[in-house]
């Protein structure tokens, strides 16, 4: 879904947060992709009783419209676009929001302390895997340790109203570049639970909360410093591989 539009920023003391929607201009999208979001923003957002979901959903079928104009024009269908391009485009009134801290979840409440530190060092490298549907998070620590996450929903794109982005135009006023204060939205207060029916909580702007699965232990030497770096298997997704000084890991 949006994951397509994300950007995962993490800290060194592990924490993880998002910035979505974030798209490179010309960049190269399937019809299909970009048509479910738009889709699923009209079905479940606009028909929401909530008017927070309402809004959000609002913002994004207009960003969606402006970024993919295809997607207002009838006399285009599948048949004979496979392919979108992204247009520069960027909401004139909003910027995107930092969201996050993202937070555990087990069982289904969030609670931290459900996960006790098991990590040594500082969080170094960070790893994206798509496996079939699931999003999954992998975090290098530099005492030796990988942690392995998956997103216990969907990323879906929150905007702050009233912080307008700047904009650089070229001689004929098109858009060559953006720059904005993404700020991190205070988080709602109440506990987020894997139960609650999922028309409850689409589009409300909720961070999707991290599901461990995993905790692995590559019993590098225990200094600071070490180098570690991840990446996917590109025949089998779900494998992923970790280098560091002692040689290769896979998981």
């Amino acid at each position: 879904m949006w994951d397509r539009f994300s950007v995962f920023v993490l800290f060194s003391d592990g924490s993880v947060y998002i910035l979505c929607p974030v798209v490179p201009f010309g960049s190269v999208y399937k019809w299909e992709s970009v048509l479910e979001l738009y889709s699923d923003a009209q079905m479940f957002g606009l028909k929401s009783a909530n008017s927070k979901a309402v809004k959000n959903s609002n913002l994004a079928i207009s960003w969606l419209g402006a970024t993919f104009p295809e997607l207002n024009r009838e006399e285009v269908h599948a048949e004979n676009a496979a392919v979108l391009r992204a247009q520069p485009y960027a909401l004139f009134d909003s910027s995107i929001s930092l969201q996050g801290p993202l937070r555990k979840v087990s069982h289904g409440v969030e609670d931290d302390s459900v996960h006790p530190p098991v990590h040594e060092g500082r969080a170094v490298s960070f790893l994206y895997d798509l496996v079939s549907k699931d999003s999954i998070l992998v975090t290098a620590w530099s005492g030796g340790q990988l942690q392995i996450d998956a997103l216990a929903d969907e990323v879906q794109p929150v905007w702050k109203v009233g912080s307008p982005p700047r904009v650089c135009l070229d001689s004929t006023d098109s858009i060559v570049g953006l720059a904005m204060i993404c700020e991190s939205l205070s988080s709602d207060t109440s506990i987020l639970k894997l139960d609650v029916p999922p028309d409850h909580t689409l589009w409300l702007g909720h961070p999707p909360p991290l599901l461990r699965l995993a905790i692995v232990d590559l019993a590098l030497p225990r200094r600071s410093g070490s180098v570690l770096s991840m990446f996917v298997d590109p025949i089998i997704s779900e494998r992923i591989y970790c280098l560091h000084e002692r040689g290769i890991d896979s998981v």
